[in-house]
């Protein structure tokens, strides 16, 4: 224990004397407060921290009997019995140890319900609140010394209701509903949500408001400082879009896959017809599917896969698609299924 633990009544001290008088007692501290010492006297102790009333004792037996030496140490400490109340699980008294915490007397009462504050929860003792614990800091930051506050006999807990909350959702790493306090930002709940996936784009963030009308409107914050209130509706939006100075080869090909766009990249460039090619590959026919960006809209380039100096002539353009098809395909689109769908 502490040196500054203090003394209660009901704990257990061992009490061992050297010298000219000896004793070896275990003596509680009785229900004046007191521990009496068999031969030696009674010496007010309850309400002293453990240091000061080994020290007392100590100098108070060496002085009245000389060449005698005293040792004290806790061998028990008493229960102390405090309040849990308000919207946890089990309102109720619980028994704690005498070091027993805050989050102990949470945890003894089964937690808290749906809709309750983290972040203000009332330690009361003696009908004042001598403590607010916001459960945030473990919680979110890892900081276990606010929930550790230290329970003294008789205090009492106090989980209220949730007074103000919003919610965050998109390119974030933990998408919830997050309780805030007054002035409360939106790089605070950002931080909450254990901040922004790498495909987040700050600059387009949405948070939809209800107005005191009953109305919605839909602010863009310009600044991470942006303050928010009870109910906000946050999203993160995304900043992926296309692959720029790509290109793709898909299909019955060794190495399908994406590709950089290098300046006057030709087909034979990614396509080594004696490398690439499958046991399965199609050669007489393959499709390139190329955007035709004046006008939004696509067209097929159609070639073969016979002659090597044929696709090392075929230049290849930004968002170009190529398609290689297998034997497999070109049968089933002869197909007698097929056949009939199409007529």
């Amino acid at each position: 224990i502490d040196n500054d633990y203090i003394i209660k009544i009901g704990d257990e001290l061992k009490i061992s004397l050297f010298g000219g008088f000896t004793l070896d007692a275990l003596i509680m501290v009785d229900m004046n407060g007191s521990i009496i010492i068999p031969d030696i006297g009674e010496y007010k102790v309850a309400g002293l921290p453990y240091s000061e009333a080994s020290s007392k004792i100590k100098a108070d037996i060496a002085n009245k009997y000389a060449g005698t030496e005293a040792f004290l140490s806790l061998e028990r400490i008493r229960s102390k019995q405090v309040f849990a109340l308000g919207n946890v699980r089990s309102p109720g008294t619980y028994v704690l140890n005498a070091f027993g915490t805050a989050l102990n007397a949470l945890i003894s009462s089964g937690g808290v319900r749906d809709n309750s504050s983290l972040r203000n929860i009332q330690i009361i003792r003696k009908n004042e609140i001598v403590k607010n614990i916001d459960l945030y800091d473990l919680l979110i930051k890892g900081d276990v010394s606010s929930a550790d506050y230290t329970l003294d006999d008789g205090d009492s807990i106090l989980v209220g209701g949730l007074q103000s909350s919003v919610s965050i959702i998109g390119e974030i790493i933990r998408p919830a509903i997050y309780e805030i306090n007054e002035n409360q930002s939106l790089s605070d709940v950002i931080s909450f949500a254990l901040g922004t996936t790498p495909f987040a784009d700050k600059a387009n963030i949405s948070v939809e408001r209800l107005l005191p009308s009953g109305e919605k409107t839909i602010i863009n914050p310009r600044e991470m400082s942006f303050i928010l209130v009870n109910g906000d509706k946050i999203t993160v939006n995304s900043s992926e879009g296309q692959t720029l100075k790509a290109i793709e080869l898909n299909g019955a090909i060794r190495n399908a896959g994406e590709y950089a766009l290098d300046e006057n990249l030709t087909l034979g460039s990614i396509i080594n017809i004696q490398r690439d090619l499958l046991e399965n590959t199609y050669t007489g026919f393959a499709v390139i599917k190329r955007l035709n960006f004046s006008s939004k809209s696509y067209r097929l380039v159609m070639f073969n896969l016979a002659n090597q100096e044929d696709l090392n002539k075929l230049n290849l353009y930004f968002e170009d698609k190529v398609f290689v098809f297998s034997k497999d395909d070109v049968n089933y689109t002869q197909s007698e299924e097929i056949h009939s769908f199409l007529k």
